[in-house]
């Protein structure tokens, strides 16, 4: 499982979550993201985590040349550049769900989306390595993390490319507190969209 709450949350957050080994490649095992497009593998003396198979560079990397993925010192590309995330670790094992995960607003983030809040049940799907989760009670929204997207967010199908509600990273949990925010984007809680933007808002959530 590869798991950050800094930078690499904040640039690929769609990169992270849990992968699950596929088979070997040049010498050595690769992993494929579950539930998403995501490898990674070794070759040309790095370990990668690319959306293509085989290719030189992705988003992650490591330059080794050690039988097995290393654990910590993977650096990501944020910009132009890259750029070392000590949060940035693989880890084995699997990520375990929330058994539930509770999102309650409050203030102008209430008025707004209020339909959005309640608790969100596992819905033994996953999206780019992560849980995705819905509303109990049948209700449409659901909680995830979205190909190409960096955190979590609440919106009507898994498939939507408008959210309601967002976050600033891709942690491995959304009750994780530093899902909310973003260095990258100058923001430090949850956001929700209205009519005129994306104000940070009174959002908790919880697992």
């Amino acid at each position: 499982m590869l798991s950050s709450t800094a930078g690499a949350a904040e640039y690929k957050g769609s990169y992270l979550g849990e992968y699950q080994r596929a088979g070997e490649w040049e010498g050595r095992g690769y992993w494929k993201q579950r539930g998403g497009k995501h490898y990674l593998y070794y070759t040309g003396g790095s370990w990668i985590v690319s959306d293509e198979f085989g290719a030189s560079s992705g988003g992650l990397y490591y330059p080794d040349e050690s039988e097995e993925p290393p654990r910590t010192g993977w650096e990501y590309s944020g910009g132009s550049e890259w750029r070392s995330d000590p949060s940035l670790t693989l880890s084995c094992g699997s990520l375990a769900p929330c058994a539930r995960v509770t999102v309650a607003l409050a203030g102008a983030a209430a008025r707004v989306k209020g339909s959005h809040q309640g608790v969100y049940l596992p819905t033994g799907t996953w999206s780019v390595g992560r849980p995705v989760y819905r509303a109990e009670g049948g209700e449409r929204w659901y909680l995830l993390v979205v190909e190409g997207k960096t955190g979590w967010a609440i919106q009507e199908t898994v498939t939507s490319t408008g959210a309601a509600i967002q976050g600033g990273r891709g942690t491995s949990s959304p009750g994780d507190p530093r899902a909310a925010g973003s260095v990258r984007r100058g923001v430090t809680r949850w956001r929700y969209v209205d009519s005129v933007g994306w104000p940070e808002g009174d959002i908790s959530v919880t697992c």
